[in-house]
């Protein structure tokens, strides 16, 4: 049986398919470290590109209190060692300013993309 998708993870589906020219699809909960069994929401693999989507800000949800708010930063902080680039998303953006968001995602594919050229020794400008 497939494991129900969260709200957050819906209105990440449905902002992304706003997108025109369309994004391509996530990988949705991604095991991302080598020993920790920490998953992203979803994430672009060719790019290192994910999005954590945050949901119950306001109502003190895991990620806003205490050991789940230190535990997510080491989680985020290993990932950034890894070379990725997360994109940490309360609910509220993607239902409000959903195009502010893709906009997001593509410019850190953009930058990722560039980091992968000059790593291949290309000069970019």
């Amino acid at each position: 049986m497939a494991k129900q998708q969260s709200k957050g993870t819906r209105a990440l589906l449905t902002t992304l398919n706003l997108s025109d020219p369309p994004l391509p699809e996530p990988e949705l909960e991604y095991r991302f470290h080598p020993v920790r069994k920490w998953r992203l929401d979803a994430v672009w693999l060719e790019w290192r590109v994910a999005v954590e989507v945050h949901g119950g800000v306001h109502a003190g949800g895991r990620h806003t209190r205490g050991q789940g708010f230190i535990n997510d930063r080491e989680k985020m902080n290993e990932a950034q060692l890894l070379g990725w680039i997360v994109l940490e998303m309360p609910i509220q953006w993607l239902e409000n300013d959903p195009l502010w968001c893709i906009t997001m995602i593509a410019e850190a594919m953009m930058v990722q993309g560039v980091r992968k050229l000059q790593a291949a020794g290309i000069e970019v400008r």
